[in-house]
């Protein structure tokens, strides 16, 4: 045998063992796309594109003995994306920014400990899931440019790209119906005024999408007012209890950074929770509970409570939030 043919002999197995990985590769392919499942679920119910879309992804392997690579479902910047049917197009459009995860649009209080991109191994019936809160919008936390602008029902779902670098193969989880209109009278009321605000979005916007003491500033004496006039006009809509816990929030910054009336803010923060039902939804929980926490260790650190109070005061908030009953309505 020539030099020329041990050349071609030898250019021939590579080949072949090239293609023999390819089929193997695609065919693990294959057995992923088939045995790994992505469902979407909705934590809480949206009735106005003004409200961010609370919900949670869960990836499941099926198979009973097969363990999969894959890319890391929830790091920092390649979330599972949202998208919507277009019925006009006839097609499925990705909602903006879903797939993105930063503090203007997700909330560290719903979610925490995301990594860079990896891969890692999905064992036989294993399961992972996390929440996420979005909010349908082009752009930043004050943007007004809504994706579901319409009052309508909207068919959405999940895609996740297991693989880095490849957009071809996908899974794809079940759907959901949005529909998007107001529970109740109060609530399309509120609704409707707050369409007149700059930011309708208002009284998510430092609860959830801004989730950082250090956005609050003197002049937003406006948006307290606008606050305040939820609270009052339309108490009974889910709007005024987000209203109120964005205020509770600002009170505690007020009450952080100024000198006088520390105890008052403090006083004045715990009251707007009065009356609230911690029971009224798992998501709101997520939310008050830091507050109440925040509230009673900030009061210790300004010397309005005790060491030994404090841990008194915690030991009922423990108790509280383990039992889910309405929060406490006195200190």
């Amino acid at each position: 045998m020539t030099y020329s043919s041990n050349i071609k002999l030898a250019l021939l197995n590579i080949f072949l063992l090239i293609t023999c990985l390819s089929s193997y590769a695609q065919e693990d392919i294959e057995n992923l796309l088939t045995d790994v499942k992505l469902s979407l679920s909705l934590n809480e119910p949206i009735s106005s594109y003004i409200e961010p879309i609370f919900y949670k992804i869960s990836l499941e392997n099926h198979s009973d003995s097969a363990s999969y690579q894959i890319k890391t479902p929830f790091a920092l910047q390649q979330l599972p994306e949202l998208q919507f049917y277009d019925s006009k197009k006839k097609k499925w459009i990705k909602l903006k920014g879903s797939d993105i995860s930063y503090r203007i649009k997700y909330s560290s209080s719903i979610h925490k400990g995301f990594t860079k991109i990896k891969k890692n191994d999905l064992k036989p019936k294993e399961s992972i899931s996390k929440d996420f809160v979005y909010l349908a919008s082009k752009g930043n936390a004050n943007s007004t440019n809504y994706l579901l602008n319409q009052y309508k029902k909207y068919r959405i779902r999940a895609v996740y790209y297991p693989f880095i670098g490849d957009k071809k193969n996908q899974i794809v989880s079940n759907e959901l119906s949005l529909n998007l209109k107001p529970q109740n009278k109060e609530q399309a009321k509120a609704q409707k005024w707050l369409k007149t605000r700059a930011v309708p979005h208002l009284v998510y916007e430092y609860p959830i999408l801004r989730d950082s003491w250090g956005l609050f500033k003197d002049g937003n004496k406006k948006m307290v007012e606008e606050l305040n006039i939820i609270i009052e006009k339309y108490p009974k809509s889910k709007y005024a209890t987000w209203a109120k816990v964005q205020l509770v929030k600002y009170l505690i910054y007020q009450a952080n950074t100024q000198e006088m009336a520390k105890e008052e803010h403090f006083k004045k923060a715990h009251n707007l929770l009065k009356g609230i039902e911690i029971q009224e939804s798992k998501v709101l929980q997520k939310y008050l509970k830091p507050l109440f926490y925040s509230i009673l260790y900030r009061k210790m650190k300004n010397n309005l409570l005790t060491e030994r109070e404090y841990l008194k005061e915690r030991r009922k908030l423990d108790n509280l939030f383990r039992n889910k009953k309405e929060v406490p309505t006195d200190n």
